[in-house]
Protein backbone atom coordinates (compact mmCIF):
# COMPACT_ATOMS: atom_id res chain seq x y z
CA UNK A 1 0.00 0.00 0.00
CA UNK A 2 3.13 2.43 1.16
CA UNK A 3 4.09 2.65 -3.06
CA UNK A 4 0.74 3.27 -3.90
CA UNK A 5 0.24 6.15 -1.41
CA UNK A 6 3.60 7.78 -2.06
CA UNK A 7 2.48 7.53 -6.34
CA UNK A 8 -0.58 9.76 -4.98
CA UNK A 9 1.65 11.96 -3.01
CA UNK A 10 3.77 12.84 -5.84
CA UNK A 11 0.50 14.61 -7.45
CA UNK A 12 -0.91 16.02 -4.40
CA UNK A 13 -1.68 19.58 -4.20
CA UNK A 14 -1.25 20.23 -0.53
CA UNK A 15 -3.80 23.17 0.91
CA UNK A 16 -1.56 25.99 2.26
CA UNK A 17 -1.83 25.13 6.00
CA UNK A 18 -0.20 21.96 5.68
CA UNK A 19 2.60 22.99 2.26
CA UNK A 20 5.72 22.90 5.18
CA UNK A 21 5.22 19.62 5.75
CA UNK A 22 6.17 18.88 1.87
CA UNK A 23 8.33 21.73 1.15
CA UNK A 24 11.16 20.87 4.15
CA UNK A 25 13.18 18.02 2.75
CA UNK A 26 12.96 16.54 6.48
CA UNK A 27 9.75 16.97 7.34
CA UNK A 28 9.15 15.18 3.40
CA UNK A 29 11.77 12.07 4.14
CA UNK A 30 9.35 11.82 7.82
CA UNK A 31 6.64 11.53 6.00
CA UNK A 32 7.82 9.17 3.39
CA UNK A 33 9.02 6.42 6.07
CA UNK A 34 5.74 6.71 7.98
CA UNK A 35 4.02 6.01 4.67
CA UNK A 36 6.40 2.79 3.59
CA UNK A 37 6.37 1.48 7.12
CA UNK A 38 2.71 1.97 8.81
CA UNK A 39 -0.56 2.28 7.69
CA UNK A 40 -1.58 4.81 5.20
CA UNK A 41 -4.71 5.73 2.98
CA UNK A 42 -5.17 8.01 -0.08
CA UNK A 43 -8.61 9.90 0.67
CA UNK A 44 -11.30 10.09 -1.05
CA UNK A 45 -9.48 7.70 -3.55
CA UNK A 46 -6.43 7.44 -5.49
CA UNK A 47 -7.44 9.47 -8.20
CA UNK A 48 -8.80 12.76 -6.52
CA UNK A 49 -6.41 12.64 -3.28
CA UNK A 50 -7.42 15.21 -0.94
CA UNK A 51 -6.38 13.61 2.37
CA UNK A 52 -3.34 11.61 2.64
CA UNK A 53 -3.26 10.09 6.09
CA UNK A 54 -2.10 7.47 8.48
CA UNK A 55 -1.47 5.69 11.27
CA UNK A 56 2.21 5.57 13.06
CA UNK A 57 2.58 2.54 15.24
CA UNK A 58 4.69 2.72 18.81
CA UNK A 59 5.10 0.47 21.87
CA UNK A 60 2.29 -0.90 23.96
CA UNK A 61 -0.35 -1.03 21.04
CA UNK A 62 -0.45 2.78 21.02
CA UNK A 63 -0.58 4.85 17.86
CA UNK A 64 -1.14 8.36 16.52
CA UNK A 65 -3.46 9.25 13.77
CA UNK A 66 -1.80 11.57 11.42
CA UNK A 67 -2.87 13.61 8.14
CA UNK A 68 -2.51 16.19 5.95
CA UNK A 69 -4.95 18.22 3.28
CA UNK A 70 -4.87 18.96 -0.15
CA UNK A 71 -7.06 20.14 -2.50
CA UNK A 72 -10.95 18.95 -3.03
CA UNK A 73 -10.58 18.56 1.13
CA UNK A 74 -13.53 21.17 1.65
CA UNK A 75 -15.66 19.76 -1.45
CA UNK A 76 -14.93 16.07 -0.22
CA UNK A 77 -15.19 16.62 3.58
CA UNK A 78 -18.06 14.84 4.91
CA UNK A 79 -17.28 11.93 2.53
CA UNK A 80 -13.81 11.59 3.92
CA UNK A 81 -14.89 12.02 7.77
CA UNK A 82 -16.96 8.67 7.13
CA UNK A 83 -13.82 6.99 5.36
CA UNK A 84 -11.43 8.13 8.53
CA UNK A 85 -14.15 6.98 11.24
CA UNK A 86 -14.46 4.01 9.14
CA UNK A 87 -10.57 3.50 9.03
CA UNK A 88 -10.30 4.07 13.09
CA UNK A 89 -12.87 1.73 13.74
CA UNK A 90 -11.18 -1.28 11.77
CA UNK A 91 -7.76 -0.03 12.60
CA UNK A 92 -8.23 -0.03 16.27
CA UNK A 93 -9.82 -3.77 16.38
CA UNK A 94 -7.33 -4.82 13.65
CA UNK A 95 -3.97 -3.75 15.44
CA UNK A 96 -6.02 -4.12 18.66
CA UNK A 97 -4.52 -0.56 19.62
CA UNK A 98 -5.24 0.40 23.65
CA UNK A 99 -4.31 3.98 22.83
CA UNK A 100 -4.92 6.21 19.57
CA UNK A 101 -4.07 9.88 19.59
CA UNK A 102 -4.08 12.89 17.37
CA UNK A 103 -2.06 16.09 18.19
CA UNK A 104 -3.63 18.96 16.06
CA UNK A 105 -1.57 22.70 16.29
CA UNK A 106 -2.90 24.78 19.28
CA UNK A 107 -5.00 27.62 17.41
CA UNK A 108 -6.35 26.21 14.40
CA UNK A 109 -10.38 25.73 15.48
CA UNK A 110 -10.84 23.74 12.12
CA UNK A 111 -8.45 21.27 13.27
CA UNK A 112 -10.03 20.98 16.70
CA UNK A 113 -13.53 20.74 15.50
CA UNK A 114 -12.15 17.85 12.91
CA UNK A 115 -10.66 16.16 15.36
CA UNK A 116 -14.08 16.05 17.52
CA UNK A 117 -15.93 15.41 14.19
CA UNK A 118 -14.15 12.16 13.80
CA UNK A 119 -14.94 11.05 17.75
CA UNK A 120 -11.53 12.12 19.45
CA UNK A 121 -11.81 14.24 22.92
CA UNK A 122 -9.42 16.49 24.19
CA UNK A 123 -6.63 15.32 26.77
CA UNK A 124 -3.82 17.75 26.76
CA UNK A 125 -2.23 20.61 25.83
CA UNK A 126 1.66 21.04 24.97
CA UNK A 127 3.48 24.50 24.94
CA UNK A 128 6.28 24.53 21.51
CA UNK A 129 6.23 20.96 21.21
CA UNK A 130 5.13 21.09 17.26
CA UNK A 131 7.18 20.18 14.36
CA UNK A 132 8.19 23.99 14.36
CA UNK A 133 7.88 24.92 18.18
CA UNK A 134 4.54 26.06 18.00
CA UNK A 135 1.94 24.68 20.84
CA UNK A 136 0.03 21.34 20.28
CA UNK A 137 -3.10 19.82 21.57
CA UNK A 138 -3.72 16.40 21.79
CA UNK A 139 -6.82 14.27 21.26
CA UNK A 140 -7.46 10.93 22.41
CA UNK A 141 -9.82 8.60 20.77
CA UNK A 142 -12.20 6.80 23.97
CA UNK A 143 -12.34 2.95 23.80
CA UNK A 144 -15.30 1.60 22.90
CA UNK A 145 -18.26 1.91 25.78
CA UNK A 146 -16.81 5.17 27.31
CA UNK A 147 -18.67 7.46 25.14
Amino acid sequence: MGYVVLKALDDFKPRKVDAWVLEDAFYREQLHHQIMYHPSFVLPNCENPAVICGFVTGPGNVAEAWMITGEGFEENIFSIIRQQKRLIEDMMEAMKWNRLHMTVVDGRPEADKYARLLGFEFEASLSKMGFRGEALKIYVMPEKGEK
